[in-house]
């Protein structure tokens, strides 16, 4: 069924961002998929799993395609609005796929920053440079990395794990 929800989303978002027609976006079966991919999503996080990021994904793009598709009106700034917010959930957990223009207003509201953790930064500048990036920020990418401290072990030093 999530799987199927997620498909649902993409192909109106699709339809709206190919077409422009702003029905595929705006009436109320995409509105109830949103819902139920949200449900769906927090009964999984509920049950002890990991947030799902393509699911929070799928239901951002899809208000935020609403938004855009009802132009400057109130009910465009409650779109606007339930965007940001699911946004926000995603970039808490999985930030390269929000869109960056949205970071500096996320990181104020979320007071996440996912640049300020060193190994969080290294990650993004490999993944950077995976994408088509300059190699040379492999170099600051291990610098930030250098500088971590190294985690402390639950064992003391005398002691030896393996008895």
């Amino acid at each position: 069924m999530r799987d199927a929800l997620i498909s649902e989303l993409n192909r109106r978002i699709r339809d709206f961002a190919d077409g422009g027609d702003p029905a595929s976006v705006l009436d109320e079966a995409g509105v109830g998929c949103a819902a139920a991919l949200m449900e769906t999503a927090g009964e999984a996080r509920d049950a002890g799993g990991a947030v799902d990021g393509d699911a929070l994904h799928a239901v951002a793009s899809y208000y935020w395609a609403r938004s855009l598709a009802r132009g400057d009106t109130g009910a465009a700034e409650a779109d606007h609005a339930t965007a940001l917010g699911v946004f926000g959930l995603l970039y808490r957990v999985d930030h390269r796929r929000v869109p960056r223009e949205l970071w500096p207003r996320l990181t104020e509201e979320t007071g996440h920053d996912p640049w300020h953790d060193p190994v969080d930064r290294a990650s993004d500048l490999v993944l950077d440079v995976e994408e088509g990036g300059d190699p040379s920020a492999l170099d600051e990418a291990v610098e930030l990395l250098r500088d971590v401290p190294r985690a402390r072990t639950a064992t003391p030093p005398s002691v030896s794990p393996w008895g």
